[in-house]
């Protein structure tokens, strides 16, 4: 099952630091290595990014989020949170 989450660096948050960075970046490829990561975004309207995420559950997508360096720190918050699924409109098509 895959899940959307919209973060954002939460306003009031310190600064995010060179080495919070690189954390976070280096966690970030580990879960992209390791498929629980589909893909990432920038997010161009605020500071923060979109994630999708491969989990068998909710629980478990959430859990891969909360280990987000930033996450960690309090710097980063959850603005959306949506659960996907396949879309029905391709069923039965075949091409």
């Amino acid at each position: 099952m895959q899940f959307l989450f919209a973060m954002r660096v939460k306003e009031n948050a310190a600064p995010v630091t060179a080495d919070q960075l690189e954390m976070e970046v280096a966690y970030v490829r580990e879960i992209y290595s390791s498929d629980t990561l589909r893909q990432i975004w920038s997010r161009t309207d605020v500071a923060g990014a979109c994630l999708l995420i491969e989990a068998e559950n909710e629980s478990t997508a959430r859990a891969a989020i909360e280990e987000l360096p930033l996450m960690k720190a309090d710097k980063l918050e959850i603005q959306t949170f949506m659960p996907l699924r396949s879309y029905r409109g391709f069923a039965g098509v075949s091409g």
